[in-house]
């Protein structure tokens, strides 16, 4: 039986992923150079938190939201949105 430890690894190999082939172009500029730098970073609740942002959000919101050029609904604030925040306005 497989760790929790390795799960979280291959679901962690998952995201770094479906970060860089998110079907539009400029999300996969944003959330790939952050899966780069962060994905072996994320705990087991960012993880989640990102799996369930890719699941369940289109790629044009995540885009509008991180990009400033709406707000990020209240469901979706949270560490992880802040840390995806914070990075690309640092990196930009």
């Amino acid at each position: 039986m497989p760790d929790s430890s390795s799960g979280l690894d291959l679901r962690r190999r998952r995201l770094f992923y479906r970060c860089h082939h998110t079907g539009m172009r400029e999300t996969d500029l944003i959330l790939g150079p952050f899966a780069r730098r962060h994905i072996a970073d994320l705990g087991e609740q960012e993880v989640d938190e990102l799996e369930a942002l890719l699941d369940d959000v289109p790629e044009a919101d995540i885009f509008a939201w991180v990009a400033g050029l709406r707000a990020v609904p209240e469901a979706w604030r949270g560490a992880l949105m802040d840390r995806l925040m914070t990075f690309n306005i640092q990196d930009a």
